[in-house]
C-alpha cells in the first residue's frame, strides 16, 4: 500500500485480490502488478534506507580520519602499539618489597600495565623481598625470562613508612645495577595504597593522611629519574594510573 501511494501506482481492488484465490470462480490474477509492488516496496523501505545509512557512515568515517577523538600520539599505550614490531613483546618485571600479592592483585597489575605497554606486554612477578634483605637480593638478582626485560617495577606498600637509608638506598642501588649492565630500559616505583585506604578510610581526616603519606614517599624517593606512582590495587583508577605513568 505505501509503495503504491508513493509511486502513484493503482492499488489492486478487492475484486482483484479475491480473484487470486483459486476455486469459487477465481481464475487467478496477473502477477506483474504484484511483482512491481513488491520490488518498489523493497527499494523504498530496504535499499534506500541502507544507502542513506551508508552515506552517513562514509561521511562519519571521513570525519574521524582527521578528527579522531583519541589523541593516540600522546598516549603511551598507542605509541607502544604503533612502534612495536610483529612478534615483539615487552616484558615487565615486578618486584614486590615487603608485600605479599594476592592472585587478584596480580591480575590487576597485569591489566594496568597492559594498558600502558600494549596488549603484547608480559608481566612477571619476582619473589617478595623481605625488609632488611635488600643487599642479598641485589647480589642474587637475575632475570629468569628469555626475552629482554624492557621495564622493571618495584612495588611498595603505602602502609610502610619509607626510610631514606633503606628504601631509597635500595632503589638507588638497584637502579645503578640494572642501568650499568643494560638490563632494563625503564624503572618504575609503584606504591599500593589499598591497605592504607582500608585502614584509614573511615577515620577523620583520611584524605589528609593519605596525601601526607604520599608526600612522605615523594620526599624519600630521591633517586635520579625515578618517582613513585600511586595506585589502589583493590579499586584502581585507570585514568589516573595512565596519566601518572605517562608523566614518569
Amino acid at each position: 500500500m505505501p509503495a503504491a501511494i508513493i509511486t502513484e501506482q493503482q492499488f489492486p481492488t478487492l475484486e482483484r485480490v479475491a480473484s487470486i484465490r483459486w476455486g469459487n470462480g477465481g481464475l487467478g490474477e496477473n502477477a506483474t502488478d504484484w511483482i512491481h509492488l513488491f520490488a518498489k516496496t523493497i527499494f523504498l523501505f530496504i535499499i534506500v534506507p541502507r544507502c542513506f545509512l551508508s552515506v552517513i557512515a562514509f561521511i562519519r568515517e571521513r570525519h574521524l580520519r582527521t578528527h579522531f577523538p583519541i589523541q593516540y600520539d600522546k598516549d603511551s599505550y598507542f605509541t607502544k602499539l604503533f612502534i612495536s614490531k610483529p612478534g615483539q613483546r615487552e616484558l615487565m618485571h615486578i618486584i614486590p618489597y615487603s608485600i605479599e600479592l594476592t592472585d587478584q592483585q596480580k591480575d590487576v597489575l597485569r591489566s594496568l600495565f597492559a594498558q600502558v605497554l600494549g596488549w603484547k606486554a608480559q608481566v612477571e612477578f619476582h619473589r617478595t623481598i623481605s625488609y632488611g634483605r635488600e643487599d642479598q637480593f641485589c647480589r642474587e638478582f637475575t632475570f629468569s625470562a628469555k626475552d629482554p626485560v624492557e621495564s622493571l617495577a618495584i612495588l611498595f606498600s603505602l602502609s610502610s613508612t619509607p626510610e631514606t637509608e633503606i628504601h631509597n638506598a635500595f632503589i638507588s642501588t638497584l637502579f645503578k645495577m640494572v642501568t650499568d649492565n643494560n638490563m632494563v630500559v625503564q624503572i618504575l616505583i609503584v606504591v599500593d595504597e589499598s591497605d592504607f585506604k582500608t585502614r584509614f578510610s573511615r577515620q577523620k581526616g583520611a584524605e589528609e593522611k593519605l596525601e601526607s603519606r604520599r608526600e612522605l614517599w615523594r620526599r624519600t624517593i630521591t633517586s635520579k629519574n625515578v618517582k613513585p606512582v600511586f595506585v589502589n590495587l583493590h579499586n584502581p583508577d585507570t585514568n589516573e594510573w595512565q596519566n601518572a605513568i605517562n608523566l614518569t
